[in-house]
């Protein structure tokens, strides 16, 4: 499906129906938004970690401007304070009350700017893998640095200063960083697809927009029920950034993953849908 707003056309999918059968009535089920990691790929990172939740609610899977099979626009206009304006304006446009907004990563990163700005259409907020702030996010990228091999310092140079070059150069990035994503690459689980990747706008984030990024001092502005998710062994959003989102947000609820690094909705897939299931179902 896709949908205009502000000048862009945002693709998404739907996962589960808006109703459900209780009792002799139709009743509303939550509506669950998920912003999707990268940036620069698309919201394949979900499927099928994350779609098994649409059996309890809606799912709305979202590719941000810029991303994925959404319409690219300059890329100078893919902020996140943009990108935040486009979730209230789709929410809008599609009928939607409050939200349960979840954003892994860097979709956390926009989970966290939308509730600030918009905080009268959030249900819930889970911020899950992810950090307030660039400084956070940069002390993950130096403690990378200092166990990487020449061919990983290379990559993470790369992707940090966006000059990745080409898609044959973002294979090779992607391939050389990707064992400091996950715990366990070998209790992994198989599956998931290729993502779509857009050069243009994974350069412009990190050359440009995440050096403005930081959310710490307005995060207890937050007043609705958060969950945040952490992987005890993530190396890309390490736990401390994880504890400046709980301390930060009044009321925060965190939960531990012990067996998973940067990709614990795969690491620990059932005990992250149990997690997020029984949050979701207690907003209510």
């Amino acid at each position: 499906m896709r949908v205009s707003v502000n000048g862009v056309e945002l693709f998404l999918d739907v996962y589960g129906s808006k109703l459900a059968a209780r009792d002799n009535e139709l009743v509303d089920k939550p509506v669950i938004v998920a912003l999707h990691g990268g940036p620069g790929i698309d919201h394949s990172q979900f499927v099928p970690w994350l779609t098994p939740i649409s059996g309890f609610a809606q799912l709305i899977l979202v590719d941000h401007r810029g991303n994925g099979r959404s319409s690219r626009p300059p890329v100078e206009t893919c902020t996140l304070a943009n990108m935040a304006d486009d979730l209230e304006a789709l929410r809008k446009t599609l009928g939607l009350g409050r939200i349960v907004v979840f954003g892994m990563s860097f979709g956390g990163m926009l989970a966290l700017t939308y509730a600030i700005k918009y905080p009268h259409g959030v249900a819930g907020l889970v911020a899950c893998a992810t950090a307030a702030s660039n400084e956070a996010f940069d002390r993950g990228l130096k403690r990378l640095d200092a166990i990487a091999s020449p061919e990983q310092r290379d990559a993470l140079e790369r992707l940090r200063t966006g000059t990745v070059r080409s898609a044959q150069d973002l294979e090779h990035v992607f391939t050389a960083l990707a064992p400091f994503y996950e715990y366990d690459p070998q209790r992994s689980p198989p599956g998931g697809f290729k993502p779509i990747a857009d050069i243009d706008m994974l350069n412009w984030f990190f050359a440009h927009d995440r050096h403005g990024y930081d959310v710490r001092s307005k995060l207890g502005g937050i007043t609705v029920p958060t969950l945040v998710l952490t992987g005890r062994h993530d190396r890309i959003a390490p736990p401390d950034a994880s504890d400046e989102i709980v301390k930060g947000i009044p009321g925060a609820q965190q939960v531990m993953f012990e067996d998973s690094g940067h990709r614990l909705m795969r690491e620990e897939n059932a005990k992250f849908l149990r997690t997020v299931r029984d949050f979701v179902k207690g907003l209510s």
